[in-house]
């Protein structure tokens, strides 16, 4: 179980090193404006509004269990537990995230977004196919990850199939001052 964990934490942090190095890429969270005309012009930018998603609470589950957490600098990495089932945590993140998460479906990964927020999800429960069918491996499992110019956050979850909790894994940077 610990093996299980243990490579989570890893895909997790892949992840999110990925998003960050994806942001800074962007160029720094400055958008052109289109000219009335159609035209673009570089020296008309917008700087991104924060919202709550920005915020690193608004990512915690609410009916959960603390199992351990720490912080370094601007970066947030903590581990929950719940008793609520895989497919109750994957719909409370689902309408957290909004649409384009594509977890439960075999083999499912997608990323999609712009200008400013981007998300990617990952469904990470089906082995490799027998026959050209999905076989289920004995765990749900899944990550979620978004990112824009102010934070980046990922969330990965999964159940072992005969366990009675979902874990949640949540790492959350903050990109710009608050």
């Amino acid at each position: 179980m610990s093996k299980y964990i243990g490579l989570l934490l890893i895909v997790v942090v892949c992840i999110s090193a990925g998003v960050g190095v994806g942001w800074m890429g962007r160029g720094g969270g400055e958008i052109v404006l289109p000219e009335p005309n159609g035209q673009q012009t570089m020296n008309m930018t917008k700087k991104y509004q924060q919202t709550a998603l920005d915020k690193a609470d608004y990512w915690k589950y609410p009916h959960c269990d603390d199992a351990s957490s720490g912080q370094g600098g601007s970066l947030h990495i903590a581990s929950f537990i719940t008793k609520d089932d895989f497919a109750t945590v994957l719909a409370w993140y689902t309408q957290r995230f909004g649409e384009g998460t594509l977890i439960g479906s075999p083999f499912s990964i997608g990323v999609h977004g712009g200008p400013d927020t981007f998300m990617s999800s990952c469904d990470d429960s089906y082995q490799p196919t027998v026959q050209g069918k999905p076989k289920a491996r004995g765990a749900k499992s899944g990550v979620i990850a978004r990112s824009t110019p102010a934070s980046a956050v990922t969330v990965s979850f999964n159940q072992v199939d005969g366990e009675e909790h979902t874990h949640i894994v949540v790492s959350y940077t903050q990109l710009e001052a608050e």
